[in-house]
């Protein structure tokens, strides 16, 4: 489905660029600030998801029968989100720097191949 508007279209670096409090902020910091937020983000939603596919393999088991082992641990519904995001703080600060990184490297070559292309 395509959006009619070119608005929803903005990139991380527009929005940023748009925003008064970002505007001290060269373009290479910008993606970086970029890249570090995507990385954060894909993290946070992907870490539980990724925690109960090595749970399954270290276990040999199915998702059923990790989560019937963490229910029969009696753990509430807190401590078992807890359990699930063990190590995330960890896990997203590598993954904020190496989409810092990426980021910033790829519209950097982007940029000069653009500029420096035939």
């Amino acid at each position: 489905m395509e959006l009619a508007s070119s608005t929803w279209h903005l990139s991380c670096l527009e929005v940023l660029a748009s925003a008064r409090v970002f505007r001290f902020l060269n373009p290479l910091a910008a993606n970086a600030i970029c890249g570090a937020v995507g990385e954060i983000a894909q993290i946070i939603a992907m870490y539980p998801l990724d925690t109960l596919k090595v749970q399954c393999q270290a276990q040999g088991s199915c998702v059923r029968g990790v989560l019937s082992g963490l229910r029969a641990r009696h753990l509430g519904p807190l401590q078992t989100l807890r359990s699930m995001y063990a190590g995330c703080g960890s896990a997203a600060t590598c993954s904020a720097v190496i989409g810092a990184a990426y980021l910033v490297t790829f519209y950097h070559t982007k940029g000069m191949l653009t500029r420096y292309s035939f």
